[in-house]
């Protein structure tokens, strides 16, 4: 099991690293978007086309992929064929997600057209625009099956690439087809969805393509050189992970003759043994062929749809509830804002919601969707490994968290007046990042959290969760609705603030009743020393929330770092935004804000250590 978080640690920095570059680069060439093209224009491209785009694919394949890594898997003493055949019910399921796509884009299309205001009817190319991105977010469902293979087997490094370049060719053809055709309205933004959905899709098919060209050519899972003259290890190794019984008879019987053999006649023996090529596990995915990534519903034996259990279509079904709800609350905001606000601040509200969530793009969604898949194999993991981990991805989330929040109120108007002009940082949108990023440190928290509820809970506790799900989102859209009438933009954000404060405690009253069921007495060698569990003489709990809590001495050096960048605010930048400020004054406040980040650094190092050697001992 120490191999498996090592994959996923080593996977997940992998797919950070890669999405930090990727979106490094996108959002260098976003900012020239935001520089050049028409204020009206960007606010429907940046707001209404990405609703559009994000409600088909988050309700078609949310409750999906939560179902999949959910679904039981197969035993352990399970057959080849038997887990083929599991992996052909995942994928079978998976493909539900296209003719829901389908669906929810037919509908989707009319609905926006049919709620557009004369504002935005006057866009050039409005109808084709709202087309063209359904059509991109069904084209996208096409490589959900794929997706989800690699997510349940941690082959986050072909993820990784993929969704790089999905992202750099849209934003790359954005640019170029506002540059070339400035006229054309949002059509840019709908065809650069087209782009990424196609770049995409063809990119995990070409990933499996070339799978199973090596699965075919019999590529052995194990990368050590093999020497012919010399019985080895790791072919009795090998030999004893194959699942079969078949294959344990056979070593065992290899076992009790290897005394009377020569070295040949065993290597000899044991290359006999092996599976034959269509049937070698590459990276431990049971698939034989191309055919078993396409939809199999012609066996006899399987169910008028396909061979799913009824626990997989109980899960399903409170998944897709739960994503309905959690679609409400993250989408709720566009919608107050496509119907309260002008075109121009809905492009205001997205410049700062795109840059103040970067962090939670390329750094907070990866850990969330690693931890979810980690944490879905509970029972290999172990309690006391659990709760070891997810007190150590809580507290990075919340030392991540006091990053933003200590920094970026300080550097708010500096960064936008950097990245966009004066167009941008002359208005609000500064102090509305400032507000935003104490935002962020929650949604790194809640992320984590809900992460680690939806990989352990059980059926009823989803449902249960929904229950609160709908509450929290009805309330949500409330007081989102209340407070910006009241404080205009900045009250979607002290709203959302808000419920992500309830969803955090909800989610944090779960893990603590979920692992006081697992706590246990402790007798003589049973007794478990960790860096990150307490323990007593008598009994312990795998989980404490002072495990997640930073020292004290990390928490101060952030709060002084508050006080000293908003004190060399004040004293080395212009009073007022009509003053312009100079490079050495621009130069000298960010290095003083990076020696202050020096500063806290150095004391993670110090009084964090163990959390930081933990760390290093999983990467490495």
């Amino acid at each position: 099991m120490s191999g498996l978080v090592a994959k996923a640690a080593k996977g997940l920095v992998y797919l950070t690293g890669l999405n930090l570059v990727a979106h490094g680069f996108t959002f260098v060439l976003g900012t020239l978007l935001v520089r050049y093209a028409s204020p009206g224009v960007l606010g429907f491209a940046s707001v209404q086309l990405q609703l559009v785009y994000t409600t088909i694919l988050f309700l078609s394949r949310e409750a999906l992929r939560n179902a999949c890594q959910r679904h039981p898997p197969p035993a352990l003493n399970a057959t080849q064929h038997g887990r083929q055949e599991w992996e052909r019910r995942m994928i079978n399921l998976s493909w539900l997600a296209v003719p829901v796509g389908v669906v929810l884009g037919a509908g989707g299309t009319l609905a926006a057209i049919k709620s557009a205001t004369s504002e935005e009817l006057l866009l050039p190319y409005f109808h084709l625009s709202v087309i063209l991105t359904s059509l991109a977010a069904v084209v996208e469902l096409l490589s959900e099956p794929l997706h989800l293979i690699t997510l349940r087997h941690l082959l986050l490094s072909a993820r990784a690439w993929v969704e790089a370049a999905g992202a750099i060719s849209r934003i790359v053809s954005t640019v170029l087809f506002v540059w070339y055709y400035p006229s054309t309205g949002p059509l840019p933004w709908a065809l650069g969805f087209v782009v990424n959905a196609v770049v995409l899709t063809t990119g995990y098919y070409l990933y499996f393509v070339v799978f199973f060209l090596l699965l075919k050519r019999g590529r052995p899972t194990s990368k050590a050189k093999v020497d012919p003259a010399q019985p080895q290890a790791d072919d009795t190794e090998e030999l004893s992970s194959m699942p079969t019984k078949e294959g344990l008879e056979l070593l065992d019987g290899l076992r009790r003759r290897v005394e009377t053999k020569s070295s040949e006649e065993t290597q000899k023996e044991l290359n006999e043994a092996r599976p034959s090529p269509t049937a070698v596990e590459l990276d431990g995915i049971p698939l034989a062929s191309l055919k078993d990534l396409l939809p199999n519903f012609s066996k006899p034996d399987l169910s008028s749809i396909q061979n799913i259990s009824d626990n997989s279509w109980s899960l399903l079904k409170s998944f897709w509830w739960q994503a309905t709800q959690m679609y409400g609350l993250q989408e709720g905001q566009k919608y107050i804002l496509k119907y309260t606000q002008s075109l121009v601040n809905q492009a205001l509200f997205s410049v700062v919601s795109n840059l103040g969530s970067l962090a939670v793009r390329f750094v907070f969604m990866p850990f969330e969707q690693v931890t979810c898949s980690l944490f879905s194999k509970f029972s290999s993991l172990g309690p006391a490994k659990a709760a070891n981990l997810l007190s150590l991805v809580v507290k990075l989330m919340l030392v991540l968290g006091l990053v933003f929040i200590a920094f970026g109120p300080n550097y708010s108007f500096l960064l936008l007046d950097i990245l966009y002009g004066s167009n941008i940082s002359h208005t609000d949108a500064p102090s509305l990042l400032a507000v935003y990023c104490i935002y962020v440190a929650f949604m790194a928290l809640n992320g984590v959290t809900e992460a680690f509820l939806r990989a352990v809970a059980s059926p009823e506790d989803i449902q249960q969760q929904n229950v609160v799900l709908v509450g929290l989102s009805t309330a949500h859209i409330a007081t989102s609705t209340v407070l910006v009438f009241l404080l205009d933009t900045w009250g979607l954000v002290l709203a959302g603030c808000i419920n992500m404060t309830l969803r955090i405690l909800y989610c944090g009253n779960f893990i603590l009743r979920f692992f006081r069921e697992h706590n246990s007495t402790v007798k003589g060698k049973e007794k478990l020393e960790t860096p990150l569990t307490r323990s007593t003489e008598g009994s312990f709990s795998y989980f404490h929330l002072t495990d997640c809590i930073p020292a004290v001495p990390v928490l101060v050096s952030f709060a002084l770092s508050f006080a000293a960048c908003a004190a060399a605010n004040w004293w080395i930048m212009p009073a007022t935004k009509a003053e312009a400020y100079t490079y050495y004054q621009a130069g000298t406040f960010i290095a003083f804000g990076g020696l202050c980040l020096l500063a806290n650094l150095v004391a993670i190092v110090v009084w964090e250590r163990k959390a930081v050697q933990s760390i290093s001992r999983q990467l490495s």
